[in-house]
């Protein structure tokens, strides 16, 4: 007999899917003189929960949370994550074509990275990590892939949502290794940065989502359905601290305007 699945893995695989199902519909972005789909500094927090305008919490059943909340840094606001054996994210749900708009930038800095085997679920924890979740394509799906897209519809009302790239501060994971997420086919881990050489030094990073999609998945991408930060540290039971600040995702030529 073919055991029982664990409830934690179909739970992560659930995380994309009720990022963006419990808001409302997408902004579409156009193209013409735009020059980002998306722009975050983090300049405009909410007064009454300290978190950016617009932006929601996700947090899981039965987990610690991640707290969130905009702190000044050198006069200028940030958002600041702080994680103890916790894992939740804060995510802005938007439509933008990856084709028009392939150039995410950002910049992030660490007070510690995470020891542990990020290969592994027991592992699967980063000081900070910065998704940009695309839109669900049902024809492409697998069968298990339906199976769960269908038991998440009808069992919790959400959505279908589709790959993930998530970009990560690692520990254990080189810098520029790629993985396949222990927890679900359809979430890639880039690593970014890797080791603690860096940390309590503000960097910046600038990824092409356009090929970086169809370089992990062999393929071109559907619409990019929003964007999600996380610092989590629940696997590894340990603690993480992480700042980040100026998110765009903007055209070739658009250029990134960060703060130094």
């Amino acid at each position: 007999m073919r055991s029982r699945p664990s409830q934690r893995p179909f739970s992560f695989f659930l995380f994309a899917a009720l990022l963006f199902s419990i808001l409302a519909p997408a902004v579409s972005i156009h193209a013409g003189a735009v020059k980002y789909a998306f722009q975050e500094t983090f300049s405009n927090p909410d007064p009454a929960t300290g978190l950016p305008v617009d932006w929601s919490p996700f947090e899981f059943p039965q987990k610690k949370g991640t707290t969130y909340r905009i702190v000044e840094n050198s006069g200028n606001g940030v958002l600041m994550a702080e994680s103890e054996h916790g894992a939740s994210a804060l995510f802005m749900k938007f439509s933008a074509d990856p084709v028009e708009f392939p150039i995410l930038s950002w910049r992030w800095k660490v007070e510690n990275v995470l020891s542990g085997d990020e290969r592994v679920r027991e592992g699967d924890d980063y000081a900070a990590r910065l998704c940009v979740i695309f839109e669900y394509e049902p024809e492409k799906a697998s069968s298990y892939d339906k199976l769960k897209q269908a038991l998440a519809k009808t069992v919790l009302s959400l959505e279908p949502t589709g790959n993930t790239i998530a970009y990560v501060w690692a520990g254990g994971l080189g810098k520029g290794e790629a993985i396949r997420s222990p927890f679900t086919e359809s979430m890639m881990m880039v690593a970014v940065e890797s080791g603690p050489e860096l940390s309590g030094s503000w960097v910046h990073e600038q990824r092409n989502v356009l090929e970086d999609y169809k370089s992990l998945f062999g393929e071109e991408p559907p619409p990019i359905a929003g964007i999600a930060v996380m610092t989590d540290t629940d696997n590894t039971k340990s603690r993480a601290v992480a700042y980040y600040d100026d998110i765009t995702l903007g055209k070739p030529d658009g250029g990134a305007d960060v703060k130094r």
